[in-house]
């Protein structure tokens, strides 16, 4: 049997799958959606200013956006 993702796990590959390898992404959060389909890709930067300048100037209070850069390798593995 198939254990299914705990609504944290969902969070969670949502988040990676909308963190970018390089440059930055803009992406609108929809708190009414699904785990799993809470985030939505608005644009990509490869500046990090240039994507904040983005969500500043169009961010909309009722689903609001976020700017999400690579995220490092630990050194350790």
């Amino acid at each position: 049997m198939v254990e299914e993702k705990s609504y944290i796990e969902r969070c969670e590959d949502e988040r990676k799958e909308m963190t970018p390898k390089t440059g930055y992404n803009v992406v609108q959060f929809d708190d009414f959606s699904p785990p799993g389909e809470m985030l939505t890709l608005i644009q990509h930067f490869e500046k990090k200013e240039d994507a904040e300048k983005f969500a500043k100037d169009n961010n909309n209070q009722e689903m609001p956006f976020y700017v999400y850069g690579p995220v490092e390798e630990d050194p350790k593995k």
